[in-house]
């Protein structure tokens, strides 16, 4: 028996393409109010004891990503994600950080979204390290 469901009722459900043959493959997932999806991360790092510049800084990485994308984070796709990733490298923003907004990213989907399967691709990066400047006495 099929159903048919409006565009509005479609695009209501939390549909996003699996990376494991995307092309058939779906995830439906529940979706949270921005507010308590904001409120459950800050409960999730409070419970890690994390400090409150930690939380300050994940919560801005965060929303620097939904800006990125134009939509709430929590419909993100691993390629969305890779796409951001190479958005900073593009700009030019500092290895510190990148990997400050990796790891935001990476505790944001595994622990507050559940979905860990999101950043198996997210990498941090290596910062360039100077010579050091050798003064020599003549």
């Amino acid at each position: 028996m099929a159903v048919k469901i409006s565009d509005e009722e479609f695009n209501a459900l939390n549909i996003t393409r699996h990376d494991f043959h995307g092309d058939w493959n779906y995830a439906i997932t529940p979706r949270v109010p921005s507010l308590e999806r904001h409120q459950r991360m800050i409960d999730d790092m409070t419970a890690r004891r994390f400090s409150e510049a930690t939380r300050r800084d994940y919560v801005r990485h965060v929303r620097n990503f939904a800006a990125f994308l134009g939509r709430s984070p929590d419909t993100a796709t691993s390629e969305d994600l890779r796409r951001f990733q190479l958005h900073m490298a593009q700009q030019r923003i500092g290895a510190a950080t990148v990997n400050a907004a990796v790891a935001a990213l990476r505790f944001f989907c595994k622990v507050t979204l559940e979905r860990p399967d999101l950043v198996r691709h997210l990498t941090t990066v290596r910062e360039r390290r100077k010579a050091p400047i050798v003064l020599n006495q003549c």
